[in-house]
C-alpha cells in the first residue's frame, strides 16, 4: 500500500472569459515516504452538502511531476455525477478526495470549503444574469421572490410582493404589495396585504393582517391586526392588536416608546434627556430658522409675525396659516384659516372660519360659514351661515345655508337648508331642509327627529322624565303629540280633563265581516283585520286620545262594543240574541 500526501488541496479560482471557474488542487504524491516520481494517478472529487449529501462527482488523470507533485483544476474533470455548473455554492460544502495510484481508490478524507467556493458563488450571483432572467413565481409579472420556499404558494398573479430569504412570504396566496427581506420573515401570510417586514422572523405569524411595518429581527412576530410599526428587535413580539406602535429592543410588552393611533397616543416608558451641553433648569427648547435646536431660557419678548412663516399670510382682516390656506384670498374678507388646503379657492367669501385640513375648500363665495374639522364643508361654495364641527361634517354642501352640524360625517350628504344634525354621521343621507336629527349613526330614524317648517318633533323611543313636569299638558303643546306618551311614571300625574270640545275626525271607514276595508268609503291611515269570530282590529300611528264612534252597516242589527288601546282599537260585534258573530260595520275616530 502505498502512502499518499496531499496539501495546499484549495487556494485559487481560475476563471477565462469562455470557460467555468474551476478550483486549483494541488498534492505530493508519496509511495511509503518516497516521492512517487513521473507516474500517472487518478483522482476523484465528490463535493459534499454537509458532508453528506452529494451534489457533484468527477474523475481527472494526472502525472506526478519529478517532485511527485500533481496540480489539478476542480471542475475540468470527467462528471460522474451532477453538474459543476449546478453546485449550490450559498451551502456549507466538503470536498471529499479519493486517489488511485494502480490498486483502487482509496479515501484521504473528507474537508470542508473555505473562502474560495464562496467567492464562485459571489462572483456568479448563482448563474442570475439579470432579474428579469430569473423565474417568475406562478406567472406573476410584477412580484420578486428570491430564497429557498419564497413565495411557493402563491395563486394570484400580478401581486407587487417583493421578498428575499429562505421561506420570506412562503405561504403567501394572494396578499399584495408586500416586502419582505430576511429569513421566515412574512412566512405564514396568506392573504395580508401592502406589509413591510425587514429581518429574520419578522410578521412571522401574520396571515391577514394588512398595513404592518416591522423592523428588527423576531419584531411582530405574533402579529395578527393591521397597521402597527414595531421597530427593534423583538420588538411587538406578542402584540396581537391593531394600530400599536412599539419602540423596543426586547420582547417587553412595555416598550421604552409605546403607542395607539386609534387614539393618537403616545407612551414613553421611562425619562426624555435632551443633552447637548445647554440644557439647564427652567430652560425650553427651541430651533433657530435652520431647525437647529438648542435649550433656551424663555423669552418673555413678543412673538414674531405670522407672517414670518412660510406657510402664513395675514392683514389687516385676514389670517392665513397653512400650505396653500387661502390661495386665492386678497385678505380683504376678515376670514380666518389654519390648516393646510383651507378656504383655499375663497376669492370674495367674507367672515368665514375653516380649521382644519381642506376645511371650506372649494368655498369661493361664501359667508359667514364656520368649518372645524378635516375637510369639514369641503365642497361649500356659495352657502352661508353653515356651521360645521367635526371631520367630513357637511362635506358635500354646495349652496345649502343656515345649517348646523356636530359630529363626524355629520349631514355628510346634506344640500338642504336650515338643518341641524347632532351625533356621529347624524342626517347622513338628509337632502332635504329644515330638519332635526339627534343620532350616533346614518340611520334615517334618528333618536330625535324633528321638522322645524311644520314644528313637529318626534321621539322614536320611549320618553322618561324625571322629575316634576309643569304645564299645560306637560309644557304648551300646539299640534299633534305622537308616540307612546306615558311609560313608567315614579310620582304624581295632574292633568284637567278638556273634554270632547274641539273634536275633530281623524279617521273613518267601513269593514265588511271578513275585516277588509271598503276602500271607497274610508280614509287612509290604518289597517283593519279580523282577528276571530266578531273580533275586529283597527290600527294606526296616531291613535292617542282618540274617541270612536261604531255603528252596524247596511241594515245590520245588533251590538258593538269598542276597547281602546295605544295605537289600535278593538270592535266586538254581536247579533240581536247577544252571540258574537261577524258584522260590517262604520267607524269614526275623533281627535284635537
Amino acid at each position: 500500500m502505498k502512502n499518499i500526501l496531499f496539501y495546499l488541496a484549495l487556494f485559487l479560482v481560475t476563471s477565462s472569459l469562455f470557460a467555468q471557474q474551476g478550483i486549483n488542487y494541488k498534492a505530493i504524491i508519496l509511495d511509503n515516504g518516497t516521492v512517487l516520481q513521473n507516474q500517472v494517478v487518478q483522482v476523484q472529487f465528490s463535493v459534499l452538502e454537509n458532508g453528506t449529501i452529494l451534489e457533484y462527482k468527477e474523475t481527472q488523470s494526472a502525472t506526478t511531476d519529478a517532485n511527485g507533485i500533481i496540480i489539478l483544476s476542480i471542475g475540468e474533470g470527467t462528471p460522474v455525477s451532477g453538474l459543476y455548473d449546478d453546485i449550490g455554492w450559498y451551502n456549507e460544502l466538503f470536498l471529499k478526495v479519493e486517489i488511485d495510484t494502480g490498486s483502487g481508490y482509496e479515501d484521504f478524507g473528507t474537508t470542508a470549503f473555505k473562502t474560495v467556493p464562496y467567492a464562485i458563488y459571489a462572483e456568479n450571483g448563482n448563474g442570475a444574469k439579470k432579474l428579469n432572467q430569473l423565474a417568475d413565481v406562478n406567472g406573476d409579472l410584477t412580484s420578486l421572490y428570491l430564497g429557498n420556499y419564497s413565495g411557493t404558494s402563491e395563486i394570484g398573479g400580478n401581486l407587487d410582493n417583493s421578498a428575499l430569504g429562505n421561506y420570506s412570504l412562503k405561504e403567501n396566496l394572494n396578499g399584495s404589495g408586500n416586502n419582505a427581506i430576511g429569513v421566515f420573515s412574512l412566512q405564514n401570510n396568506t392573504t395580508g396585504s401592502y406589509n413591510t417586514a425587514n429581518g429574520a422572523g419578522t410578521l412571522y405569524n401574520n396571515i391577514s393582517g394588512t398595513r404592518n411595518t416591522s423592523l428588527g429581527a423576531y419584531s411582530g412576530h405574533n402579529s395578527i391586526g393591521d397597521s402597527n410599526v414595531f421597530i427593534g428587535y423583538r420588538s411587538g413580539y406578542n402584540e396581537t392588536g391593531s394600530s400599536k406602535l412599539y419602540i423596543e429592543n426586547t420582547d417587553s410588552n412595555t416598550p421604552l416608546i409605546g403607542g395607539d393611533f386609534n387614539t393618537n397616543e403616545v407612551t414613553i416608558n421611562g425619562s426624555i434627556a435632551i443633552i447637548d451641553g445647554t440644557e439647564g433648569a427652567a430652560k425650553v427648547l427651541t430651533s433657530d430658522a435652520n431647525g437647529k435646536a438648542t435649550w433656551e431660557v424663555l423669552s418673555t419678548s413678543s412673538v414674531g409675525q405670522i407672517n414670518d412663516l412660510s406657510n402664513g399670510k395675514t392683514d389687516t382682516y385676514s389670517v392665513f396659516l397653512g400650505n396653500q390656506s387661502g390661495d386665492a384670498d386678497d385678505g380683504d374678507n376678515w376670514n380666518t384659516a389654519v390648516g393646510n388646503s383651507t378656504l383655499t379657492s375663497n376669492t370674495s367669501g367674507i367672515g368665514n372660519s375653516a380649521i382644519g385640513y381642506g376645511a371650506l375648500y372649494y368655498n369661493t363665495a361664501g359667508l359667514s360659514n364656520v368649518a372645524i374639522g378635516t375637510q369639514t364643508l369641503l365642497q361649500n361654495q356659495n352657502g352661508n351661515s353653515n356651521v360645521a364641527i367635526g371631520n367630513e361634517a357637511l362635506r358635500f354642501n354646495v349652496n345649502g345655508n343656515e345649517n348646523i352640524s356636530i359630529g363626524h360625517k355629520a349631514g355628510f350628504e346634506t344640500l338642504g337648508n336650515g338643518n341641524i344634525f347632532i351625533g356621529h354621521r347624524s342626517g347622513y343621507n338628509e337632502l332635504g331642509s329644515n330638519k332635526l336629527y339627534i343620532e350616533n349613526s346614518d340611520s334615517g330614524i334618528p333618536l330625535i327627529g324633528g321638522d322645524f317648517s311644520a314644528n313637529q318633533v318626534t321621539i322614536n323611543g320611549a320618553l322618561n322624565v324625571t322629575g316634576n313636569v309643569t304645564g299645560n299638558v306637560a309644557g304648551d303643546v300646539t299640534g299633534d303629540l305622537t308616540g307612546d306618551v306615558i311609560g313608567n311614571v315614579d310620582g304624581n300625574i295632574t292633568a284637567t280633563h278638556s273634554g270632547t270640545a274641539d273634536m275633530k275626525a281623524y279617521l273613518f271607514g267601513s269593514v265588511g265581516t271578513n275585516g277588509v276595508t271598503f276602500a271607497a268609503s274610508s280614509s287612509d291611515g290604518f289597517t283593519s283585520m279580523l282577528m276571530g269570530t266578531g273580533d275586529f282590529k283597527v290600527s294606526s300611528t296616531g291613535l292617542v286620545s282618540y274617541t270612536v264612534i261604531a255603528t252596524m252597516r247596511d241594515g245590520f242589527i245588533g251590538f258593538i262594543t269598542v276597547d281602546k288601546f295605544a295605537h289600535e282599537f278593538r270592535i266586538t260585534t254581536y247579533n240581536i240574541s247577544g252571540a258574537v258573530e261577524n258584522r260590517a260595520f262604520d267607524f269614526v275616530v275623533f281627535k284635537k
